[in-house]
C-alpha cells in the first residue's frame, strides 16, 4: 500500500530545447521544494470495511510503508490501530507466537513480500480461510499463497494473471458484494448436494433391503428412472431459492450430514413397502404377491410416497428451522416441487399407467401419505435438532 509519492521540484536556467530533455539536464538545479502527495482513502472505503466486519470478514493491512503513515490512513477508514506489527517483530516471533499475533493483529507495516506469505501461511495454519487483495509486484508471492485473490483493472499485468477475480474498478463494495453473492450460491449450492445425496442415500438402503426381503423387484427400473427424472428436474430450480441472512452473515464450510438424514428417507420408504406388502394390497387384491394386479398395487404405492418424500426433503433440508412455518422456500420452488409431486401422483391414475407398471390407488391411500411424510418432517426435525449441537446445519 504505497501512501506517499514525493517528487523533488527545482528549476534551472537554459535548458535544453522542449523535447530533448534528458537525464543529462539533472543538474545544477536550483532545488523550490518537495510535493508530497497524500493517496487518501475512498469516501466509501469506510463505511465497506464496516459492512464487510458485519459479515464477519477480518481485514488485516499488509504494508511496506511505515507505522506513523499506516495507522493514520487506518484510523480514517475505521480500522482498530491498538496493535500494529511490524516485519522485524514478525520475523523474529516463534510459530507458536505468530500463530497468536495474526490472531490479534490487524496491521502489519514494513513488511516484505516473504513476510506477506509467512502472516497467510500462519492464518492459514489456524484455519482461517484467506481472501488476498493487491495491486502490485510485491503482492505476487503473497497471492500465490492464499486462498482468493482480488485485484482490479489497474493492477500490474503479472497480478492479474495470477488473480482469482479481476474488479473493473478499486472498489471495496463490489468486494462485500461479492462475499454475499458467493455465500448465497454457496448455500444453494449445499442444498443441491444435501438433498441429492439423502435422497439417493436413503432410496438406495431402501431399495437394496427390500430387494434382499421381497419376492419380487421393490421398483421397476422404468419407473426409478421417471422418479429420478421427476425429482431431478424439482431441484433445477434450487438455484433460485431465498437464502437465510444468518446464513450469509458469516462463512459457512461444508458439512457432514448424509449419514445422519440419509436413513430417515429410507425409514419412511421401508414402513411403506410393509404397509403395501403386508397390508394395503392384500386387503385390496388378495394375499396373492404373484398376481400382476398385486404387484402393480404395490409399485404405484411405494412410486407415489417415495417421490413425496423426494421433494419434502427439498423443503426440509433447505434451512435448520422448521419447514413451512419457520421458513419456506420461494414461490418458484414450492410451485416446481408440488406441481411436480402432483403430476407424479397422478400418473398411476393415466392411460400411461399400464405400460409404466402401475394402477390407480384407492382415494384413501392420500391419507397414508399424508401421515408417512408428515413423520418425516417430525423425524429429520428431531435429528436436526441433534445434529446442530454439535454441528453447523
Amino acid at each position: 500500500m504505497m501512501v506517499y509519492e514525493c517528487c523533488l521540484v527545482g528549476y534551472k536556467l537554459n535548458p535544453a530545447p522542449v523535447g530533448e530533455f534528458s537525464a543529462k539536464d539533472e543538474n545544477d538545479l536550483t532545488i523550490i521544494g518537495y510535493l508530497a502527495y497524500l493517496d487518501s482513502p475512498k469516501e466509501s472505503t469506510k463505511e465497506s470495511l464496516q459492512d464487510l466486519k458485519n459479515d464477519n470478514v477480518n481485514v488485516k493491512i499488509f504494508t511496506g510503508d511505515n507505522e506513523a503513515v499506516t495507522r493514520a490512513i487506518a484510523l480514517q477508514v475505521g480500522l482498530n490501530v491498538d496493535t500494529v506489527y511490524d516485519g522485524e517483530q514478525i520475523e523474529t516471533a516463534t510459530a507458536e507466537e505468530l500463530a497468536e499475533i495474526v490472531e490479534k493483529c490487524n496491521i502489519f507495516v514494513h513488511l516484505t513480500p516473504e513476510l506477506r506469505v509467512k502472516i497467510i501461511q500462519a492464518l492459514k495454519k489456524n484455519g482461517h480461510t484467506v481472501g488476498y487483495m493487491g495491486d502490485g509486484n510485491k503482492d505476487a508471492l503473497a497471492m500465490k499463497v492464499s486462498d482468493v485473490t482480488v485485484t482490479s483493472n489497474s493492477s500490474v499485468d503479472i497480478i492479474k494473471e495470477s488473480a482469482d477475480i479481476v474488479f473493473e474498478q478499486k472498489d471495496l463494495q463490489l468486494l462485500e458484494q461479492m462475499i454475499i453473492t458467493g455465500r448465497k450460491v454457496f448455500s444453494n449450492t449445499m442444498k443441491y448436494i444435501k438433498t441429492f445425496l439423502v435422497t439417493n442415500f436413503g432410496n438406495i438402503i431402501a431399495m437394496v433391503i427390500a430387494s434382499l426381503t421381497l419376492p419380487f423387484l421393490p421398483l421397476l427400473p422404468l419407473q426409478l428412472l421417471i422418479l429420478n427424472l421427476i425429482y431431478s428436474l424439482s431441484c433445477l430450480v434450487i438455484p433460485f431459492d431465498r437464502v437465510s441472512r444468518n446464513y450469509v452473515k458469516k462463512p459457512q464450510k461444508w458439512s457432514k450430514f448424509v449419514f445422519n438424514f440419509g436413513p430417515i428417507p429410507a425409514i419412511i420408504d421401508l414402513i411403506t413397502i410393509a404397509l403395501m406388502f403386508y397390508v394395503i394390497c392384500p386387503y385390496l387384491v388378495g394375499a396373492d404377491y404373484h398376481h400382476w394386479v398385486f404387484q402393480s398395487l404395490f409399485y404405484s404405492g411405494l412410486f407415489v410416497e417415495s417421490l413425496w418424500t423426494r421433494e419434502m426433503v427439498i423443503h426440509v433440508l433447505r434451512d435448520e428451522r422448521f419447514p413451512f412455518f419457520r421458513q419456506h422456500a420461494t414461490p418458484v420452488v414450492i410451485l416446481v416441487t408440488f406441481g411436480l409431486a402432483i403430476l407424479g401422483s397422478v400418473l398411476p391414475s393415466s392411460n400411461v399407467a399400464p405400460s409404466l407398471g402401475l394402477t390407480q390407488l384407492p382415494i384413501g391411500f392420500t391419507l397414508v401419505v399424508v401421515a408417512l411424510e408428515v413423520i418425516y418432517v417430525l423425524l429429520t426435525t428431531a435429528v436436526k435438532h441433534l445434529y446442530l449441537k454439535k454441528e453447523k446445519f
